[in-house]
This record gives structure tokens, C-alpha cells and sequence, in this order.
């Protein structure tokens, strides 16, 4: 049996997301609370990264994970790691394993962001906005390729010149680059989202793209001809006089009475007898 489709079966998951903040705060939250709480959570995060790098940067990390992270080749991970004290190296794995906490947030922040600015976008142009929902979508993939890619960082900070392990920094850096690639478009989208609702009116209407890329089919065009029921026509007077449409043969036909039947009139039964008298005499 299946369930009635009610107006909950279509609602927005920005909408669940703020809905659910607002149960578990017990008042009314607004959307735009929900993302600065995200976005809040996010930045001590970041702040915790930034003062784990200061203590694992030297000559060949100057950049500290991020220098890790885009290493590319085994020798000049190797290199990296075995620039680091152990003391430094256990503050490198912290932090790798720090990350996978940090991953369902940024994503989860980003997405939200660019679904409230779907909100915005899709009243301005429609297949830009879905466009966008895809954008902040694929904010989950970028938090699955940092999954791979940390797992990787860990063999590599493990076994550093272990054979085995050699693909580990290639494969780091090609999942680094895809990864942030995907969290530069979502925070693109929010901005341009962000940018239209703040400026609103004075922003001009963005271009619409085609509906091959947006998977929108495109909608028919039916031109229909109403024929005018009455004629203008000039007469003697310069001005104009306004006659009915003359209709077809076929339809003057339909419209027209039927013929009428003449039957013989029958006479009473005393003419007919006075006829027949007449005749006898």
C-alpha cells in the first residue's frame, strides 16, 4: 500500500537540514543561522590545522600537510617525511586523523551554501540553479577523495621507503587536486548565490545555457491561427464597414433548414362521398 505524497515528500533538504537544527535547539532557527554555525565550525577547525602546520614546517614542507599533500612523486615524499622529528610526524598523523572529522563538515557547510543559493539563482536562470545543485552535490565526492587521500598520506608517513607504498603520494595528489577543484566550484556557486541576494535587483540576468548542458528539454512552440469571424471592409464613406465571414458551402449546408416535405392532404369521408355522387350522375 503505498503512502499518500504529501507536501513533505518534495521538501528541499536545506529546509530538512534547518528543520532538524530547530528540533534539536527546541526554538526556531533560521537557515541563515544553521550555515554560520556550520561555517563557525569550520573556521576552528581550519584555526587547529593552522597551528599543527606552524609545528611541522621546515625546508621541504614549507606549506606543512598542504606541501604533503601535493608531493606527487615517492622521492620527494620520502624526502618530506624523513625531514621530520618523530615528534613532528606524530603531529602529521594528528592532523591527517583530525581530517576525517573535519571532512562531513566543510562538505556538509558547502552544500548547504550552495543549496540556499540554488534558492536564489533558479529564480534568475532555472538551469543554472540545477547546474549548482549538482555543484554542491558533488561536495560529498571531494569528502570521499580526501578519504582515499589521507588513507594514502597515512602509508606514506608509515613506510616511507617501503616499495609497496610507492604509489601512495601520486595517488595523494591526484585526489588533492580533484578535491579542492570540486570545493573551489561550491564555494564559486555560494558566492555567485550570496552575491545575487544581497545585490538583488541591481544584478543583471545571467545568460541562459544551452539545454543540452543543462538537461532541460526543450518545450515546444504551438502557433495557433484564430480566423476572424467578420470582415473589414471599405465603403463609399472612407471609413469602414464590418460584414460577417462568409461561411464554406459545407457549412451553410449544416446550417441550413431541411427541405420541406409536401404530403397530399387527405379528404373527409362526406367530400369523398360527394365526389363519387357527381361522378354517378
Amino acid at each position: 500500500m503505498r503512502a499518500n505524497a504529501g507536501p513533505q515528500a518534495a521538501l528541499p533538504a536545506a529546509e530538512l537540514v534547518r528543520r532538524l537544527a530547530s528540533a534539536a535547539t527546541g526554538q526556531a532557527t533560521s537557515s541563515a543561522a544553521v550555515l554560520g554555525a556550520l561555517a563557525m565550525g569550520c573556521v576552528g577547525m581550519m584555526v587547529g590545522f593552522a597551528v599543527i602546520d606552524r609545528a611541522i614546517r621546515n625546508d621541504l614542507a614549507p606549506h606543512g600537510i598542504i606541501s604533503m599533500e601535493f608531493a606527487a612523486t615517492p622521492a620527494k615524499g620520502s624526502a618530506m617525511v624523513s625531514g621530520w622529528s618523530p615528534a613532528q610526524r606524530e603531529w602529521v598523523a594528528f592532523a591527517l586523523g583530525l581530517d576525517f572529522l573535519f571532512m562531513p563538515l566543510y562538505s556538509t557547510t558547502i552544500w548547504f551554501a550552495c543549496e540556499l543559493a540554488v534558492a536564489v539563482v533558479s529564480q534568475r536562470n532555472a538551469p543554472l540553479g540545477k547546474l549548482g545543485r549538482v555543484v554542491g552535490r558533488s561536495q560529498y565526492v571531494a569528502a570521499g577523495l580526501d578519504v582515499v587521500e589521507n588513507l594514502a598520506l597515512l602509508a606514506g608517513l608509515r613506510f616511507p621507503s617501503a616499495k609497496a607504498v610507492s604509489a601512495a603520494f601520486p595517488v595523494a595528489a591526484v585526489c588533492a587536486t580533484v578535491k579542492f577543484c570540486l570545493i573551489l566550484l561550491g564555494l564559486g556557486f555560494a558566492g555567485l548565490g550570496a552575491a545575487q541576494h544581497h545585490y538583488g535587483e541591481a544584478m543583471p540576468n545571467l545568460p541562459e545555457l544551452p539545454v543540452e548542458l543543462a538537461g532541460v528539454p526543450p518545450k515546444p512552440h504551438h502557433r495557433t491561427r484564430r480566423r476572424a469571424s467578420s470582415v473589414r471592409t471599405p465603403d463609399s464613406a472612407g471609413g469602414h464597414t464590418v460584414k460577417p465571414r462568409r461561411r464554406s458551402s459545407s457549412s451553410r449546408d449544416l446550417l441550413a433548414d431541411p427541405p420541406a416535405v409536401h404530403r397530399p392532404r387527405r379528404r373527409s369521408s362526406s367530400a369523398r362521398k360527394i365526389k363519387s355522387h357527381e361522378d354517378y350522375i
